[in-house]
């Protein structure tokens, strides 16, 4: 029996049939590679989201199709006042991201292949080229502004980017 996690997600857009899931983060930017590590089943963290996300992305849909449409956002801010903190830039936001690409969750191949529906390599090649596509900076003006607009939901790759 596959154990089940829950996993709350911070939007939940679309209709029953076809949820997109909108992961909103507000890190420091460098981000730590300590922040990623791999999720061992056990303590949560970014990678258990991330690895639970991936899941429900590229899981038990359709041939190729995803369960759900998932995007993860990171916010874009500076502080004026010491210690000055600037949220991460795109490439450090995606960089981190890839690199859980490889290793999405600590368990035997054949338990990964019944999560996934497919193998390691597999789900790497195709999270990483979502990864280019679906992780996102933006700043909390933009994004208020197009929730206002009514703008959430319609194209994910436009509703959180300039």
């Amino acid at each position: 029996m596959t154990p089940y996690f829950s996993r709350r997600v911070d939007l939940v857009l679309g209709k029953d049939n076809e949820p997109q899931w909108v992961e909103l983060k507000s890190k420091k930017g460098p981000l730590k590679k300590s922040d990623f590590a791999p999720w061992n089943g056990s303590r949560n963290g970014l990678h258990k989201e991330f690895a639970l996300d991936q899941a429900a992305h590229f899981g038990t849909g359709k041939e190729g199709d995803p369960v759900v449409k998932l995007q993860w956002v990171f916010q874009q801010f500076e502080l004026k006042v010491p210690p000055k903190d600037e949220g991460p830039t795109k490439k450090d936001a995606r960089t981190r991201m890839k690199e859980m690409c490889g290793h999405p969750i600590k368990v035997s191949a054949k338990k990964f292949k019944e999560t996934f529906g497919k193998t390691p390599k597999q789900i790497s090649k195709e999270c990483e080229a979502w990864v280019k596509s679906n992780v996102e900076i933006s700043d909390m003006a933009l994004l208020l502004d197009n929730f206002t607009e009514h703008k959430i939901g319609t194209d994910l790759s436009e509703t959180f980017t300039k």
